[in-house]
């Protein structure tokens, strides 16, 4: 496992944790489109949060899981950089 792996996982767990309320909610047949759309408004705000103010918190977690588990650690003072996937000219490239 290396530390891209665990940074990826983690990530998804994270970003499919508050998508799982939305969907658990979507499912409920008494669910009407009012409040549907206020759901998908409260979930686009949390990915949003995790967007903009989450790495550092995700970056702890990532290191923390690393270290527990024996996987070595990117230097980042080495410009080792992990951006997020909104940064990378990778992401842009398999978008288009």
């Amino acid at each position: 496992m290396s530390f891209d792996f665990a940074f990826i996982t983690l990530l998804m767990v994270a970003i499919f944790g508050i998508t799982n309320e939305m969907n658990m909610a979507l499912q409920k047949r008494d669910q009407d489109i009012v409040n549907a759309m206020a759901l998908v408004d409260v979930i686009m705000r949390h990915l949003q949060k995790i967007r903009d103010d989450g790495w550092d918190s995700h970056m702890n977690k990532v290191t923390s899981f690393c270290v527990k588990h024996d996987i070595e650690i990117s230097n980042m003072e080495d410009g080792g950089k992990i951006c997020s996937p909104w940064e990378s000219e990778a992401w842009y490239a398999k978008s288009d």
